[in-house]
Parts: C-alpha cells; structure tokens; sequence
C-alpha cells in the first residue's frame, strides 16, 4: 500500500481545495451579494413544478404520493438541501425507508437527510473507485450506506468526489472586497465629519477656542468672542474637494464580478436599459438555472431508481422532470406541438401526451355500454382483419340487403372487434373474375371454393369502418351461426374514444 493510501486510511481522501469550506461558509453567511445569487439560484431551479414519468401508471402514483407526503424536510426542501453542492462543491443525502401500502418508500418524516459537507470525507481506492463516505463528527466516525446514498459532486473533475464550487473562481474578489469594507470604514469614520481648525490670536486664547469646537461637535453650535474686526479668532470647517469615495465603485466592482462567476447580470438587480435592456442577461441565467435544474434531475433520478429497486423489476426506469412554467417556455412548447401537428408528427392518438405536456386536464374517457345490434359473423382471422382494415370486402352468394345501411357488428370467433356498415352489394360478378376480387377478400383459392360451392355468380360489398375496439368485447358465438345474427349484445363496455 502506498505512503499516501496509507495515511487517508483514517481521514479520508484529501479535498483538494485550498480555499476550504468555511471561508465558502463565510460567503455564504455573511455576504449579501453572494447569498442574493445563491437564493436566486435556488429560487430559479425549483420554481417549477415536477412530476413523474413511467408507462406505469401504479409506479408513478406510489413514487408521486410518497414524495408529496414527505415532511419535515419536505421534498423542496430537500431539493434545496441537495443544491448546497453547488456552493460547497458537494452534497451527500441518506434516504432513510418506511413502508407504505407494502411498497418501501422514503419515510415521510425526515425521510432525506442532507448531511454539512463540513464533517464529511470519501474513501476511495487506488484506481479512484468509492469505497465509503465518512460522516465524522469528534471522535465518532460513522460509514453511510452507499446503495442508499445520493451524492451531488458539482462540476467535478479528474474524479475528486469533493467537487468544485461556484464561489471559487470569485473568492479573490469577495476577499478583496470584504478587506476593501474594512478600509471604508476606516474612511468613513475618518473623514464621514468635517475637520474643525481654529483659530486663536494669542496662545492664551486656544483653550478657549478649543472648548468652542468641542462644544461645536457636541451640540451643533458654539459662540465665539472676538474683540475687533481685525480679531483673527474663529473656526472653519475643512470640506474634501472630492465628490464621492473610491471605495464605493471598487466594491460594486466586485460584487459585479461574484455575480459574473455565477452566470447572474448585475442589471437583474438594478434595471433600467431600456425595454430588452437584460434580455440577453436574462437568457443567460434562464441557460444557467436549466444547467443546475439538469444537475439535480440526475439525483432525484437515482432517488426515483433506489426507490424502484426495493418495489419493483422495471425495465423502463422512472423520470423526474420539472414543468414548464415561464410564458416563454409555454409559448414554445405551444408552437413545437402545434407543428408537429401541422406536419403529421404527432396523430390525434397522442392527445392525452399533448395534454400533460401543456399542463391541461386529461380528457375523461366516458364509458359507454354496448348496446344491442345485429351482427356479420366472420370466421378468423377475417373478422379481425375486416376491423383493422386489412380485408377491404366482402363477398356474398346472394345479395341479402337487410342489414345493408345500418350499423353493425364484426363478430368473430374471438368476440367482436368493432362495427361497420356494409354497404348496397355490387354485383352479379362472374365466377370467372373471383382472382380480381379474392385477394381484396384475403381468401385462399380453397376458401373461395368451399364459401361459394357451385354458386356462378358473386356479390361483393365495400363496409365503412365505423368503430374498431383495441381489445375485441366478449361475445359467444351461438352454435350454427349462419352469416348473420339477429342481436348481439357483448358483454363489458368501450371507451368513446375507440376508433
């Protein structure tokens, strides 16, 4: 083992960040404009809604309503936890369990626990690999478990675990502007009141002019005697010819270039420039927050795939996803849908997919009963075929019209499958001419043969689908159907949707 390998045996790899922690800490804490970006950071990644992605609909209710019931943190809280990575370079959350409804799920109290990066250290082998996270506090070290642990290492590189802050790139300059206060101060105290001289004719005349400028500063006014017009005795007041102290730019300077390193335009804050004075800063910071947003989407993903391992075999995992929500990004949402319809990209099928990328309600499918009606039975595969679309006519011995101009079922062997109208019946065709026909009707040459038996002559009909259901309604065919049943009523329901 290594000399190095040897002495992180109980401290843990060493951050190689010199400027540490707690003078992030003090950034964070103590200074205004570090802690505005910061708050407007957070505030723009989390100002959307979220929501869950799966073709299940189980799993997305289960990890929807476990994730809404968590308390004490709550889920934005613990989302606001997990972003302390990007001003501390790193973030580690435990995710403690509970059951619910016989799924394993965060535990709604305190179920996320984001832990101060302070007292954290990795354990990594030779080749880089994490073999634990140390949470020391004294002399008690405690190891978390890995397979229920997120880690958020930002912007890390060359694979050091601690990460690398925003706040690090403007630490020189919150560290000259935080000397640069001090040296106001000074300043201010210095020369914030106006310098009193007087003037006394005699040194036996000083102390009295000094206790008038004492009692000048004390009570804002003071009298003083002299004794002829020619008396030199007074006080004037000596004003700095300067308009403005230098300190006051050299600091906005540099709150200007800590915004800058967060990506954060000072115009934000100030306004003015006119109508899209901070449109280009704006876009800006909407690409940053989009940045981060990406960033924390990757735990709550790895959260969403913990959760899903301990319930379920999944071979499409769960995705966490934030709303649109700004006017823009509904607008251009609007637009990228709107052509793709225009365009035959998107079918009337995807309405409900429409729908929740809009935000809009799911439609209700109402349920409707099937009713009664006559029916055409098919032997299968045809029935199907005829509903899909698949076989384009039917062929008939005689040109039966009872059923001709009303709707009806398709029955087949396998329930019945949708309804259509069959239409007048052209015909008489010669026997002749079946080949022009029979492939229409998707029948071999034996088929043909054995439905039309020594019959010369041929109808054929040309049905409008009507209805065609996704999953054929129960029906049992009565024993001996000819090609016709008087009613069939088939059991269940359909959605008005079915097409």
């Amino acid at each position: 083992m290594k000399g190095a390998q040897w002495a992180n045996l109980l401290t843990g790899d060493y951050n190689p960040d010199e400027i540490g922690l707690d003078e992030y800490s003090k950034m964070m804490n103590y200074d205004a404009q570090v802690r505005a970006g910061s708050d407007l950071i957070g505030m723009g990644v989390l100002m959307k809604p979220w929501r869950i992605r799966h073709p299940d609909e189980e799993v997305v209710e289960i990890l929807t309503t476990s994730l809404q019931k968590m308390r004490k943190p709550s889920l934005r809280s613990s989302m606001k936890q997990m972003l302390t990575a990007i001003c501390y370079g790193y973030s580690v959350t435990e995710i403690v369990f509970q059951d619910y409804k016989k799924f394993w799920v965060p535990r709604f109290q305190n179920g996320l626990k984001t832990f101060d990066p302070v007292y954290l250290k990795f354990f990594t082998d030779e080749y880089g690999n994490l073999e634990k996270i140390q949470q020391q506090l004294g002399g008690n070290r405690v190891d978390l478990p890995l397979d229920r642990t997120l880690i958020w290492s930002h912007d890390t590189k060359f694979g050091n675990w601690y990460g690398e802050s925003i706040l690090r790139a403007c630490y020189k300059n919150w560290f000259i502007k935080d000397a640069m206060l001090k040296f106001a101060n000074i300043a201010y105290e210095r020369f914030g009141a106006p310098i009193m001289l007087g003037y006394a004719p005699t040194v036996n005349d000083q102390s009295s002019v000094q206790d008038a400028i004492s009692h000048l500063y004390a009570y804002s006014q003071a009298t003083i005697l002299r004794r002829d017009k020619d008396d030199p005795t007074g006080i004037d007041v000596l004003e700095s010819k300067r308009a403005e102290m230098p300190f006051d730019r050299y600091i906005n300077y540099q709150d200007n270039m800590i915004l800058r390193r967060m990506l954060i335009g000072q115009n934000l804050f100030e306004g003015g420039g006119g109508v899209y004075g901070a449109k280009v800063p704006f876009d800006i910071i909407l690409m940053r927050f989009e940045d981060f947003r990406l960033e924390l989407i990757e735990q709550m993903d790895e959260l969403l795939q913990i959760i899903s391992a301990f319930n379920w075999e999944l071979e499409v995992e769960p995705r966490f996803d934030f709303a649109p929500l700004t006017t823009s990004d509904m607008a251009s949402l609007r637009e990228s849908i709107f052509n793709a319809l225009d365009r035959g990209i998107l079918e009337e099928n995807d309405n409900d997919w429409v729908r929740q990328e809009l935000g809009f309600p799911q439609k209700r499918k109402e349920k409707q009963f099937a009713r009664a009606l006559a029916g055409r039975y098919l032997q299968d595969p045809h029935a199907a075929w005829l509903a899909s679309g698949k076989q384009t006519i039917i062929v008939n011995t005689t040109p039966y019209s009872k059923y001709d101009k009303e709707e009806i079922y398709i029955v087949g062997d396998g329930g019945v499958y949708g309804t259509m109208v069959q239409g007048e019946p052209q015909g008489p065709f010669s026997k002749r001419i079946q080949e022009k026909y029979r492939e229409l009707h998707r029948i071999s040459a034996a088929e043909w043969d054995d439905q039309l038996g020594d019959a010369k002559d041929f109808w054929i009909q040309r049905p409008t689908i009507y209805r065609k259901f996704d999953t054929p309604l129960k029906f049992e065919v009565p024993v001996n159907a000819g090609d016709y049943i008087r009613r069939v009523v088939p059991e269940g329901v359909f959605a008005e949707g079915d097409s």
